[in-house]
């Protein structure tokens, strides 16, 4: 299991680099914990890049969680319709 911390910004200047990494995560880990307690800032294209990080986990049968939600985050996600395709309901209960 890989855990890892997110800190700073996914933004579409951060997504390449934690993309890169994220891939290379899942192909060495069958489970991958992604905490975004250190998150300050993320935009469309760094929800993107979660959405097809937890895609790609479940296609490859491995298991892509992601941690630490903060309430406008979360509340940015429910209001677009994707807490369950990001998990979100599943990591509700769960501490990092």
């Amino acid at each position: 299991m890989e855990q890892f911390k997110l800190s700073g910004s996914l933004t579409i200047y951060q997504v390449n680099e934690v993309r890169d990494y994220l891939l290379g995560a899942l192909e060495k880990e069958d489970e991958i914990r992604f905490s975004l307690s250190g998150l300050v800032k993320i935009d469309t294209i760094g929800y993107q890049l979660l959405l097809s990080a937890v895609r790609t986990a479940d296609q490859n049968k491995k298991k892509f969680v992601i941690l630490d939600w903060k309430p406008e985050m979360e509340k940015y996600v429910r209001r677009l319709g994707l807490e369950r395709s990001l998990g979100l309901e599943k990591t509700k209960g769960e501490s990092g």
